[in-house]
């Protein structure tokens, strides 16, 4: 039973409701150790009489979909959003589409477009290539300046016209819909990303994939972004593609003048990777937060690089203490960055990473997966008021979690943990950046308007934004949720 009907039962024993008379004996005290033992935690919203009325359709749309599948016993709770059309064509979908949901605050680089918007544009263009010829160089896209194109290759949009590159194909070789002739997620991620690289190599394209990416964002409700923006130890890089990725931004207010965009500079953790060059890639987030500022308004310039991150695969690279000096030092102190540290994305208790994120005073933590095993931990993140990035859909597609109904997040929302919902690596693993995760929310986890509600504000309440930003964009968000409320009623 999940936390939340767990709830609803005791509160119903205790009188918030119709009497439930207990097969056990008060003498003894019983009822009242096994209510401790079970208490919930959780900060929810209240819910005023319209929003109640909002959640009970809610619920009936999730009831229906239910039914669709037979029942709980039946429903695909590994959320394949990417292959079943019956999820993502369901009312209750949609509800989490069109639900104001405040901010993202962990999208990777342009990862949240979708890779079927993405290869449309990119398929409109002449100049890509994809090999079709079995072997080693299958699945690579190349452009014209790269060239010569290996034998087998054809033209992306000439492939797409003439249905050799169907939407369906293109999906299963460019995201984590299919894992065919590969072992694990995170080997077709990494090989993915080497197969597409070539996009990354036009400065034109690579800032309209990002005004893309801001406007998908606007379409799906969604009011602010804060992106890790990968940095390496090359100065003149970092600069460029800050400022595409500011060009961009500018681009999309145009829709939404409201919409706002933060950078976390973000460098590896890799086992082969010099340390010295993550100091590097921290000195130039240091000196790019100073030159380049948000200028959207140009009477009031705002700081436009909020943040520094270290991440990469948990297990098997380097861990976050052998970067101490480098995230504890005067550098990052004096900066006025702060740290939201990716910590936690393992099983195993051995990695001790999300103690460390904690003593090093991230602000909040990127997975936290395996928080769950440090219970003492757990509390204190929660008593110095830690925000958790959970990344449900993400965490699922990498194999962290085959059944979301057992994913850690529940403990943390039991135990008081504040929580916000992320995307991650949407393009790779969702339908719709962040209407998964939410979706998977109501449907994983039995959560209702109150938590979904609850998640949107601590997205504001927990982002690098400014009191002032903060300020605006919850004011623009409440107008936002009343009139979405209003839809359903």
């Amino acid at each position: 039973m999940s936390v939340f009907l767990l709830s609803a039962l005791l509160c119903l024993q205790s009188g918030c409701g119709k009497k439930v008379t207990s097969v056990s004996s008060d003498e003894n005290g019983y009822d009242k150790r096994r209510l401790e033992l079970t208490k919930n935690a959780a900060k929810t919203e209240e819910l005023s009489k319209k929003e109640q009325k909002a959640n009970e359709k809610l619920l009936a749309y999730k009831d229906e979909l239910l039914e669709i599948y037979g029942g709980y016993t039946y429903f695909p709770y590994d959320m394949p959003t990417l292959n079943d059309t019956r999820l993502t064509g369901s009312k209750l979908y949609s509800l989490c589409e069109s639900l104001p949901k405040g901010g993202d605050l962990r999208s990777q680089d342009s990862t949240g477009l979708s890779m079927e918007r993405l290869l449309m544009l990119i398929g409109e263009r002449e100049d890509f290539h994809v090999c079709l010829e079995d072997g080693f160089c299958y699945g690579y896209m190349y452009d014209a300046d790269i060239g010569p194109f290996p034998e087998g290759s054809i033209m992306l949009k000439q492939g797409m016209e003439d249905g050799r590159l169907s939407d369906a194909r293109l999906l299963d070789m460019y995201t984590l819909r299919s894992l065919t002739e590969y072992p694990d997620p995170i080997t077709k991620l990494d090989k993915v990303r080497v197969q597409t690289d070539c996009i990354n190599l036009d400065e034109k394209l690579v800032q309209n994939i990002y005004k893309e990416d801001f406007l998908n964002y606007i379409d799906e409700n969604i009011s602010f972004v804060e992106i890790r923006l990968s940095y390496t130890a090359d100065k003149e890089k970092n600069e460029k593609l800050t400022k595409l990725v500011r060009d961009a931004y500018y681009e999309a207010k145009k829709k939404n003048p409201d919409f706002i965009v933060k950078i976390i500079a973000v460098s590896d953790k890799d086992i082969e990777l010099d340390k010295e060059e993550v100091k590097t890639a921290l000195e130039s987030a240091v000196e790019l937060r100073e030159s380049i500022k948000d200028e959207s308004d140009k009477n009031s310039p705002v700081d436009f690089i909020i943040g520094f991150d270290i991440a990469g695969t948990e297990d098997g690279n380097r861990p976050l203490k052998d970067f101490e000096k480098i995230l504890t030092g005067e550098k990052i102190k004096e900066s006025g960055l702060k740290l939201y540290l990716s910590a936690g994305e393992s099983l195993a208790a051995e990695n001790t990473n999300i103690a460390d994120a904690y003593l090093f005073g991230t602000q909040r933590v990127g997975h936290g997966l395996n928080l769950s095993r440090f219970p003492e931990l757990m509390d204190k993140y929660r008593n110095d008021d830690v925000c958790i990035e959970i990344c449900p859909i993400s965490n699922c597609r990498m194999d962290y979690t085959a059944d979301l109904r057992l994913h850690p997040a529940v403990q943390y929302i039991r135990n008081g943990n504040p929580v916000v919902l992320c995307s991650d690596k949407a393009r790779y693993t969702e339908y719709n950046a962040l209407a998964d995760d939410y979706f998977a929310a109501v449907m994983c986890w039995d959560c209702g308007l109150a938590e979904l509600k609850m998640f949107a504000k601590n997205s504001v309440e927990y982002s690098g934004l400014s009191d002032d930003e903060k300020s605006k964009i919850m004011e623009k968000w409440q107008k936002d949720w009343d009139a979405f409320i209003e839809t359903l009623q």
